[in-house]
């Protein structure tokens, strides 16, 4: 299995490219909250993903410095990695997607609505 696993980003035929990107495979890990951590996305490209893709990260907050944020979107060992922010004001999305692409991430993905359950007090946060 595990022979198999190291070689799953190559199966499928040719290689992609996305925009300006070559990509060497078509496997790739999709964005998860609360999975797709540093760590799993390091082991997903050890296992031959082509691209991964971060948690879910509060723009306001990864502007701001919020470390648990910074974490998030952290791509050190990760290969060719994609960031995912999400926010409503166009200005702090701007900022985040600079950041992010600063600390090497080859795409931005913009999160438009995502249907996970929000806690009540995530809810309160953002009132």
């Amino acid at each position: 299995m595990t022979g198999y696993a190291k070689n799953l980003g190559s199966l499928g035929g040719d290689d992609l490219q996305i925009g300006g990107v070559q990509l060497r495979g078509r496997a790739f890990l999709a964005p998860m909250a609360g999975v797709t951590d540093l760590g799993m996305r390091r082991l997903a490209h050890r296992f031959g993903a082509a691209l991964t893709v971060s948690e879910m990260v509060a723009a306001d907050h990864y502007a701001r410095g919020d470390a648990a944020n910074r974490l998030k979107a952290e791509g050190a060992g990760v290969g060719l990695h994609v960031v995912q922010i999400a926010g409503r004001d166009p200005y702090v999305m701007a900022e985040a997607a600079r950041l992010a692409q600063d600390s090497g991430a080859v795409m931005i993905d913009i999160n438009m609505g995502c249907p996970r359950k929000r806690s009540r007090m995530a809810m309160l946060d953002r009132i």
